[in-house]
């Protein structure tokens, strides 16, 4: 193949399907059709071609990037269902049966959100996404057309629930329409829920604790150990109701979700009983890591045993491992702070670049930044430039500074320039002028180490540019000009 913008050749013997020159990243095949969704690309890429295609993980996600540029948010949790292997278990499960397939859709979904922390909304959406362009047949166990129908039906376990999507979607008046049905049909959870919603209105709060006392007086543990959590904040009478509920809980507290359990470690804790609230908190992390491992983190660094640091690596270590990128940072971070030996940091960059690779614009500007500054490892201006690159890509002003020429914090030392016969060659950048509008960057030649000057123009925020030559005169007058806003200095 020949790609018709850089020139380059290559063969197609591999079985790669091109869409982009491996050299240029140009599109070199003609594409006319308009996308408005992740869906619609997905589905026309495995149409056009075959649903094998998903597999090329950088094709997937270039295309997403050129031809919905707007989509970030939905790109990167794309980008962590391939990071996952969510993508490509799917596609090896091609020859099952389509409950089969339906089954384990539902799992990712599940996984997404447990693990990596993506609402419900944007995993279902995801694998739905994946599912369509596969041509498997799919809809969530948590439809909410399914919910609608099975809450006007009667269904108080669906009219709690429909409630609760449409507080997440910030429909007030369609989830108290929903909640007050539900509480009117005897749901205590309901209950429970409309109780903590009103607390945190100033003017409703005593209604609310009426609402979750109610509750809690009927055993709800939900209110229980919601109310245990914040006890410092309910009469001396309703603290003392509270305290009893708890001490009747004794050893029943394996059968308490880890909610329940996060919950009642904050009551230990206003009681400084550190003890018995880590012991909670062993509990929710051996039944759910991915939910509680921050909260056990937290009390473990309060309580500061010995034993209680190794306890703390060792859970970032193991959550770390499942893919989760606040945990990933987190370890990341511990171990850099713990750092007594070249290894270590080594480590922790390793942990860093995991989350970076993954999205985590904050990991990027920290990688980004050990490699300009040499902190504990060997400074790599070139490694850092393509860290800030991505970083400013992914929105940071920060990392734009670092890479764009017009900045005075720009560490780009060299440029490489495409010549006519398609050769490419490196230069040193000698300065940045902005002269009557127009911006230009001054070069050394490398084989004269003459000073070139080029027009420049960026072509977005994330850093890229591109540059043209001048006419001779032209050359000589902005070459005037950078040599008075450099005080005359040889250049």
């Amino acid at each position: 193949m020949i790609c018709e913008s850089c020139h380059s050749e290559w063969t197609t013997s591999d079985g790669k399907i091109y869409i982009f020159c491996p050299f240029c990243q140009n599109l070199i095949v003609p594409i006319q059709e308009e996308f408005k969704t992740i869906e619609d690309a997905l589905c026309y890429l495995t149409r056009q071609y075959t649903p094998e295609i998903l597999e090329d993980r950088q094709t997937i996600l270039q295309f997403i990037d050129t031809f919905l540029p707007t989509k970030r948010r939905e790109r990167n949790f794309l980008n962590i269902a391939y990071t996952s292997g969510l993508v490509k278990a799917v596609l090896s499960r091609k020859n099952d049966t389509i409950e089969q397939q339906q089954a384990f859709l539902q799992q990712s979904i599940e996984e997404l959100q447990n693990v990596y922390g993506i609402s419900e909304e944007w995993a279902n959406y995801i694998m739905s996404s994946i599912a369509s362009s596969l041509s498997v047949p799919f809809q969530s166990r948590n439809s909410s057309v399914q919910k609608q129908i099975d809450a006007e039906n009667g269904d108080i376990y669906a009219q709690l629930s429909l409630a609760l999507d449409f507080l997440n979607h910030e429909e007030i008046e369609s989830y108290l329409h929903w909640i007050r049905i539900a509480i009117e049909n005897g749901s205590i959870e309901a209950e429970f829920h409309y109780g903590k919603y009103l607390c945190q209105k100033i003017n409703d709060r005593d209604k609310g604790i009426q609402y979750l006392m109610d509750a809690a007086e009927k055993d709800n543990m939900d209110a229980i150990c919601y109310m245990a959590r914040n006890i410092t904040s309910l009469s001396a009478l309703n603290q003392n109701k509270i305290a009893n509920f708890i001490g009747k809980i004794g050893s029943d507290d394996d059968l308490l979700s880890v909610q329940q359990l996060i919950d009642l470690s904050y009551y230990f804790e206003d009681q400084n009983n550190l003890d018995p609230a880590i012991s909670v908190l062993e509990k929710a992390y051996a039944k759910e890591p991915s939910v509680s491992w921050s909260r056990y983190v937290e009390v473990l660094e309060k309580r500061s045993k010995s034993m209680d640091h190794i306890t703390i690596g060792k859970v970032y270590r193991q959550v770390a491992e499942t893919g989760n990128i606040s945990a990933i940072k987190a370890l990341a971070a511990y171990v850099e702070n713990k750092s007594s030996s070249a290894a270590d940091i080594k480590t922790a960059l390793y942990w860093y670049k995991i989350a970076a690779d993954a999205g985590d614009l904050s990991s990027q500007l920290r990688l980004a930044k050990a490699y300009e500054t040499g902190e504990q490892t060997k400074q790599d201006l070139k490694k850092a430039a393509e860290w800030y690159e991505i970083a400013a890509a992914n929105g940071s002003s920060e990392a734009y500074q670092k890479i764009s020429f017009k900045s005075p914090h720009c560490i780009r030392k060299t440029v490489s320039l495409i010549l006519e016969d398609d050769s490419i060659i490196e230069c040193y950048v000698r300065g940045f002028l902005s002269e009557q509008g127009s911006d230009y960057l001054v070069v050394a030649d490398p084989d004269t180490n003459e000073s070139v000057p080029l027009l420049y123009r960026e072509t977005g925020s994330d850093g890229d540019f591109e540059v043209e030559p001048l006419e001779e005169e032209q050359e000589d007058a902005i070459l005037q000009a950078f040599r008075r806003k450099n005080d005359g200095c040889r250049i």
